[in-house]
């Protein structure tokens, strides 16, 4: 079991943390899903498809953007930690049953722009319903659409041959 102490340094707290939470920190190969553009940066990590990895995913998120130098754009940050818990939100919920790992993806292009896919083993499109007023859950889709409204961003699903689905989401120029 990782205990961090003051001998650790910060990344090996974070990825301790991160271990104990929930979330598995993984080296990958990406290429940036924008056309026309040069990669820049990436991370995946996977989760366990539980409620705690819910606070995992945005705070390993979180942590990463400003490891990128992307802290002075707090606005920014806080809305794709606000995104990344709605997305891992449905996966737990919606795909827990069929996914043994959500992985999350963070792509940050040359010019700025950033993608976040988030997958899980479900095969259907998540979709925006209607909501009662009085309802304490089910608008996960609503904000998600909103906050790329206001971002100028936009949401994709890919569905992949081998069962599940990402949930892709672009912000262009996120980070200039």
């Amino acid at each position: 079991m990782f205990t961090p102490s003051a001998e650790h340094s910060q990344s090996q707290r974070v990825a301790g943390a991160a271990w104990l939470s929930g979330a598995r920190q993984e080296p990958v190969r990406c290429s940036p899903r924008l056309p026309g553009t040069k990669a820049g940066r990436c991370h995946t990590f996977t989760l366990l498809p539980r409620d705690t990895s819910i606070r995992a995913a945005r705070n390993t998120v979180g942590e990463t953007l400003c490891g990128w130098g992307a802290g002075d754009t707090e606005d920014v940050v806080d809305t794709v930690k606000l995104i990344v818990s709605e997305l891992v939100t449905n996966a737990v919920r919606h795909a827990g049953q069929v996914t043994a790992l959500i992985s999350v993806t963070m792509l940050l292009d040359s010019q700025g722009g950033f993608q976040l896919g988030v997958r899980d083993g479900d095969q259907e499109r998540p979709h925006a319903s209607p909501v009662p007023s009085d309802a304490t859950s089910g608008r996960g889709i609503h904000i998600v659409q909103t906050l790329l409204g206001e971002a100028g961003g936009h949401c994709s699903t890919e569905c992949h041959r081998d069962g599940g689905k990402t949930v892709w989401i672009t912000i262009p120029c996120a980070f200039r």
